[in-house]
């Protein structure tokens, strides 16, 4: 089945043969069918001639009804957030999509990178990560970074090399600072210290 969605406010009588359902989005509301790939490209075309923004995609790469359940089924607790590693529990987590559904739908990049992983549809449980709501709300459907962050934030061994690292860099501050102080007082400071009280 191949889902098309139509960006209008209202629906154009051809459009009502289809049954759409009216979908609030994050940017907006919209129309969408599900119907034979026969049947789409003639919507697409109509919708052409009247000027209609459209999209289509197949209906294995739109959110499923199920994908929470599945995820809980998958994973079992402790949870923390896979962004910034914070403990969540089950009520209090949100159920991400690491390749957010809005890609899957519109770009190619995104089907391929689900492709590549052996992915088949964006609700897989390997597409589907524990996220805090701030995380969730900051990552909206931008995948870039937040891509890579999803998917390494949901490795233990992850969290417990960035610890280490940072631990080692602060160490490296720490003794840069120290080596520096100590030459300075080693040599020009206790010079001028020493010019200064002994005239």
């Amino acid at each position: 089945m191949i889902c098309v969605d139509f960006f209008v406010d209202e629906p154009k009588k051809w459009m009502k043969k289809y049954n759409p359902k009216l979908v609030h989005g994050p940017h907006g509301n919209y129309y969408t069918i599900k119907t034979t790939a026969r049947y789409a490209r003639r919507a697409i075309r109509h919708a052409n001639w009247d000027g209609i923004k459209t999209r289509h995609y197949n209906e294995m790469m739109a959110r499923s009804s199920d994908y929470r359940e599945n995820f809980f089924e998958a994973y079992n607790p402790p949870y923390r957030c896979c962004y910034c590693h914070k403990k969540l529990t089950k009520s209090s987590l949100v159920v991400d999509h690491v390749i957010p559904v809005a890609k899957a739908k519109s770009t190619i990049f995104a089907r391929f990178l689900l492709k590549i992983q052996g992915i088949s549809t964006v609700n897989d449980v390997r597409n589907l990560v524990p996220a805090c709501r701030k995380c969730n709300s900051k990552k909206s459907d931008k995948m870039g970074l937040w891509f890579i962050r999803g998917k390494l934030g949901a490795h233990h061994w992850f969290w417990i090399a960035r610890n280490i690292t940072i631990v080692f860099i602060v160490f490296l501050i720490i003794f840069f600072c120290i080596s520096t102080f100590t030459d300075l007082m080693d040599s020009s400071l206790i010079t001028y210290i020493g010019s200064i009280l002994y005239g």
